[in-house]
């Protein structure tokens, strides 16, 4: 809600954005103004729970990769091998995995 009125001058009457302190002319603009600033207020919390989310289910399947790696890598004698994968080295692929799921 727009608290805040300026007189400019002693002339003109301008309505300021609580949030962004944008001056209008007009109290439509300025409740237009704040109505906006909410809208990505809610578009930033949603897309940080669907980051939050998202993360969580990668983290959760580099742990599922890294248990059956560790699987495979015991009932055969030759390790297996895992080039090219997100453009990491092999080398250091299952220290990341192993990371990763040593956190949780």
């Amino acid at each position: 809600m727009i608290k805040s009125l300026e007189r400019v001058n002693g002339m003109k009457l301008y309505y300021i954005c609580d949030v962004c302190g944008k001056k209008y002319e007009s109290a439509e603009f300025a409740e237009q103004c704040e109505q906006r600033h909410q809208l990505d207020e809610q578009r930033r919390k949603e897309l940080e729970s669907q980051r939050e989310r998202r993360a969580a289910q990668i983290k959760e399947l580099a742990r599922e990769l890294s248990e059956r790696v560790k699987e495979y890598n015991s009932d055969y004698s030759e390790p297996i091998r895992m080039e090219n994968i997100y453009g990491l080295p092999a080398w250091g692929l299952l220290e990341i995995l192993n990371s990763l799921a040593s956190r949780r």
